[in-house]
């Protein structure tokens, strides 16, 4: 699968690289593609690096991991986003949402991306966990939200292949309630001897 990532920080840098080493073509994006030499190299082989415009044009799947105040212009910079999965793993936290807002931040992000299958993932979680997702055997939870089935499954088949256990947890709008989960994971690892090499899991009775 082509994957591209806009977003060079630790969450873009870490899923990347996780991709890469599984066979995937993933494509890093930035203005200045040239300043992506060391995280493509680290990536291995199947990296590469391109402007946003090629990131999209190049991936069936775009992971979206800026921060909240450059997401509306990194997405609105690219022209066409038709038929593309979008991860959004952004997290708007304590920056206001926009005056023409139309809901939870990726609400914003689909409106945004026109024609993009927007799925909510990667955002409940630290970087650390992304390298490593497993504990003692036990995969950590991932938390997915979106519209179209067909693109989180995508998503949850590509969390899946680097050691997260999907969980569907509904709709678009559904992406609010989510976020609050990361401000309690912001607030455990600042506050609490757990550090930030933690995640969170599920347990049903079925």
């Amino acid at each position: 699968m082509n994957i591209g990532i806009l977003g060079s920080g630790r969450v873009g840098s870490a899923l990347g690289r996780q991709w890469a080493r599984l066979g995937h073509a993933v494509m890093f994006g930035s203005r200045t593609p040239d300043r992506l030499r060391d995280m493509v190299k680290s990536a291995g082989p199947n990296a590469r690096a391109g402007t946003s415009e090629e990131v999209v044009a190049f991936a069936d799947v775009i992971l979206l991991s800026v921060p909240w105040t450059a997401t509306r212009e990194t997405v609105t910079s690219v022209m066409d986003w038709r038929g593309k999965v979008l991860i959004d793993a952004v997290n708007r936290l304590r920056d206001l949402p926009p005056v023409d807002s139309i809901g939870a931040s990726s609400e914003d992000v689909a409106h945004w991306a026109r024609g993009a299958r927007v799925v909510k993932a990667f955002n409940t979680i630290g970087s650390e966990v992304m390298d490593q997702p497993v504990f003692d055997g036990d995969r950590a939870a991932l938390l997915l939200c979106g519209d179209d089935p067909d693109a989180k499954a995508v998503v949850a088949g590509l969390a899946s292949e680097i050691g997260f256990e999907p969980v569907d947890a509904g709709g678009i709008k559904m992406s609010e309630i989510v976020d609050h989960m990361t401000r309690l994971w912001i607030g455990l690892a600042t506050n609490t001897p757990l550090g930030r090499n933690f995640a969170f899991k599920l347990l049903s009775r079925d």
